[in-house]
């Protein structure tokens, strides 16, 4: 399954997405011995040969039957971000990722396919995590009463500010976002 994807300026593909035991990527298999579904992401030239593909593996809560990638952010620096969902452990490429119940997962890849970071996102859903170009992240979250909570970071972990709406009568706050690629 694809989940998202993304031309760069020098017409390289970026495709996210989860698959179930094995596909084919062109002639190239990805495969898990779990018989769980996974996440991966892989990079193609402007011709569409594979450049690198990096997946998921080694879920280690065997109470849980998926690692799941929903979205992919850039930003100006040439790092690119996967967000996704899960809930306990589970290694991408060798990292090991720890993901508590309720969050997202986010992990931040160099251009090359590296691993340079991975963060557990709080109380949000897929359509509540946006990354800007300046690689500032912003969340809602629900709060209590239908109301919601608007947060930025700078760099992932430091809070700039935060809003918060007020539901005064009945009913249900709600924010969407849309994502805009370059």
């Amino acid at each position: 399954v694809v989940s998202d994807i993304f031309v760069d300026d020098n017409d390289d593909l970026f495709v996210s997405g989860g698959y179930y035991s094995k596909f084919f990527i062109g002639s190239v298999a990805i495969s898990t011995n779990t018989g769980k579904y996974h996440a991966y992401l892989a990079k193609f030239d402007s011709n569409l040969n594979p450049l690198w593909i990096k997946k998921s593996s080694s879920i280690t809560d065997n109470t849980r039957s998926f690692i799941w990638s929903t979205r992919l952010y850039f930003d100006n620096s040439g790092n690119l971000y996967q967000l996704g969902s899960h809930t306990g452990s589970f290694t991408y490429e060798s990292t090991p990722i720890s993901i508590s119940t309720g969050n997202q997962f986010l992990v931040k890849f160099d251009l090359s396919g590296n691993i340079i970071g991975n963060y557990s996102l709080a109380n949000t859903s897929k359509e509540g995590v946006f990354i800007n170009a300046d690689a500032k992240l912003v969340t809602v979250t629900n709060e209590p009463g239908g109301n919601f909570r608007l947060l930025q970071y700078s760099g992932i972990t430091t809070q700039d500010w935060a809003v918060s709406s007020t539901n005064t009568t009945y009913g249900t706050a709600i924010a969407n976002f849309t994502k805009v690629d370059k």
